[in-house]
């Protein structure tokens, strides 16, 4: 090999390394906090890929049109699928031996009590005390969106049954005794979410949020019902139809190779 492929070859293998379960990241967070930025480890296997694709094309590019050392090229393939093999066995090692920690009483009540009218969700689940990500409407930092997550989410005081309708669209509802009143859901909206409160759908720029990107809707004497679902974009169609038109162009053109090598061998 040459010093490029060397090259590839290494980066491979820091990245694959890196994003294994091997290294002991939770230690290294633990001692440098400035290395929490990368947050999942996991995340650097895209980049290893890239170089794997990067480096074999290269060596097939190098060794087209001459003898292949076959043995070599299995034996790398049984040590890479080795490698992988020893980094899952560790990984599911290492998630048996540690203690179970249950989650504290305040986290499953507050979640008993979010989801205690649903026949969808499974109940072995509990709610985090604070989310990762939210949509926020003003500035906050995490010491403030914390508590209000808990007061708007996990322990709101609205009793609605929560269910997923068969396009997969989350279901809000609720009978309401009083007059029209806003009234805030325990459901967080974020970029290409629709809301479609009472079979109407509600444009993007007049849905009404909270500071921390909670649904406020209007609601009106009776039986009320709130649709959440997802609005594909235009560009995650458009990567739909590329990747089924590349299957169907791979597909098609391994039949025509597949016809034609039948056709050469006939004629030979």
């Amino acid at each position: 090999m040459n010093v490029f492929e060397k090259s590839v070859n290494l980066i491979v293998f820091i990245f694959l390394l890196m994003a294994s379960p091997i290294v002991p990241w939770n230690f290294i967070f633990s001692r440098f906090s400035f290395v929490q930025i990368l947050q999942f480890p996991y995340r650097l296997a895209p980049i290893a890929l890239l170089f794997i694709l990067l480096g074999i094309s290269t060596a097939a590019n190098r060794h087209s049109g001459s003898a292949v050392n076959k043995s070599k090229l299995i034996e790398t393939f049984l040590l890479a699928i080795a490698f992988l093999s020893t980094a899952l066995a560790y990984n599911s090692i290492d998630s048996k031996i540690q203690p179970k920690r249950p989650a504290s009483a305040i986290i499953q009540n507050s979640f008993d009590a979010s989801f205690a009218h649903s026949d969808h969700l499974d109940n072995k689940l509990f709610a985090v005390p604070a989310p990762d990500y939210l949509p926020a409407v003003t500035q906050l930092n995490f010491d403030s969106a914390t508590p209000e997550y808990q007061k708007q989410v996990l322990k709101n005081p609205l009793q609605v049954n929560k269910s997923v309708n068969e396009q997969g669209k989350l279901v809000f509802a609720w009978d309401q005794i009083a007059a029209k009143k806003k009234v805030q859901l325990p459901a967080i909206i974020y970029d290409q979410s629709t809301v479609k409160p009472n079979g109407r759908m509600i444009k993007e720029n007049r849905i009404r949020q909270t500071s921390i990107g909670a649904l406020i809707v209007q609601r009106k004497k009776g039986h009320n019902y709130v649709e959440v679902g997802f609005r594909k974009t235009f560009l995650i169609n458009l990567a739909e139809w590329v990747n089924l038109l590349a299957i169907v162009g791979f597909l098609t053109s391994c039949f025509v190779l597949g016809y034609h090598r039948i056709e050469e061998s006939r004629i030979s």
